[in-house]
């Protein structure tokens, strides 16, 4: 399989941006936190490799981060996950995460966050704690908490508040309509199927030798 090199996950040997999908469906619990915190250590090691910049070099995006970043346990996915969320913009690298579970995640962390999008939310609890999130990531600027818990009590279906770091107005906006069978989720042999063109493709690809090195 492909190593696990974040600079040959993020590009080519061209040097160009290509995306990377890691699949954890098919492993036990304690087997997708071992390759999460594999996966951010890596990322950790790439992005200390990097100098600084302000312009977007490269994107982690992960789906479902539902107990990797809890508010008070501590696995070992979480040390990582905290630091590229302080230190990753530095380095050009952004953090995208996503979850159904907003009551469930460190909002001491995620304050770290400059973006915020909100969709419903089905208690009054997750409200609550995305409230105490916005503050924090609002870093002692003024914070309506009673209009932002009025908009997200009437965000309609495909509706989404958009609150962003030094800009003191949330903003909504509507996703548009697209075409998907919602198949569900990806089993292994899928994978290994739609892969299959890629593999070959790679094999027949000509061999990239560093300036000064020699081919055996």
């Amino acid at each position: 399989g492909e190593a696990l090199d974040a600079q040959r996950l993020l590009y080519t040997s061209e040097g160009k941006p290509r995306i990377s999908i890691i699949s954890i469906a098919h492993l036990t619990d304690a087997e997708r936190m071992f390759i999460v915190t594999l996966v951010l250590n890596e990322l950790v090691a790439w992005m200390r490799r990097q100098r600084g910049t302000s312009s977007l070099r490269a994107l982690f995006y992960m789906d479902e981060i539902f107990g990797y970043f809890p508010p008070i346990a501590n696995p070992p996915a979480k040390q990582p996950m905290l630091t590229l969320l302080k230190q990753a913009r530095a380095f050009g690298l952004g953090c995208v995460l996503a979850t159904q579970n907003p009551v469930d995640l460190d909002y001491r962390g995620l304050g770290n966050a400059g973006t915020w999008l909100i969709g419903r939310l089905q208690t009054e609890r997750d409200k609550v704690r995305l409230i105490e999130g916005l503050t924090s990531a609002a870093d002692g600027e003024a914070l309506d908490r009673g209009a932002m818990e009025r908009l997200m009590s009437a965000l309609a279906p495909r509706t989404f508040l958009m609150r962003r770091a030094k800009e003191d107005t949330p903003h909504l906006f509507k996703s548009r309509w697209t075409l998907s069978y919602l198949r569900g989720p990806l089993t292994s042999a899928d994978i290994s199927r739609l892969m299959t063109p890629q593999r070959a493709a790679a094999l027949t690809a000509p061999a990239v030798v560093a300036a000064g090195g020699a081919a055996g």
